[in-house]
């Protein structure tokens, strides 16, 4: 959860991190969840990103607000009423994931417009909706 000082104008975020690009020049990522428990709202996003490993930053990064993302991931449909949503990079260009992507520099900048967008719309989130493991982070 991302909030701006004095507020609970919230967002949160799911981060899936690659370690590399793989042997067909694609970054990958993957979302599994119940096909009736998916969390879509403007205060829910998805951050996809690749590590360099041997500077230990995020050298390309993708921040896809997650209505948009299960529009555009390709499905895999899985047993036990499971889905998988599939964020699969072509790393020569992708007009799929472009638009989302955003430097080091402009991802704050990316979260607080989301975070005001969300607060603008009165969005909220059920969250019930959103199990698993997570990281709650605090601006």
């Amino acid at each position: 959860m991302i909030d701006l000082a004095g507020g609970f104008k919230d967002i949160y975020l799911q981060v899936k991190c690659a370690l590399g690009i793989d042997r067909n020049g694609r970054i990958g990522g993957t979302v599994r969840l119940h096909r009736d428990q998916i969390p879509s709202s403007p205060k829910f996003v998805y951050v996809f990103c690749l590590l360099d490993r041997r500077k230990m930053e995020l050298s390309r990064i993708w921040v896809v607000p997650s209505a948009i993302y299960y529009k555009r991931a390709y499905r895999t449909l899985l047993p036990k009423g499971m889905i998988q949503f599939n964020f699969d990079y072509r790393t020569a260009g992708d007009d799929r994931w472009d638009p989302y992507e955003v430097t080091r520099e402009e991802l704050g900048p990316r979260l607080v417009k989301l975070i005001r967008s969300a607060a603008k719309r009165g969005s909220r989130i059920n969250r019930e909706a959103l199990t698993g493991r997570w990281i709650a982070l605090a601006a």
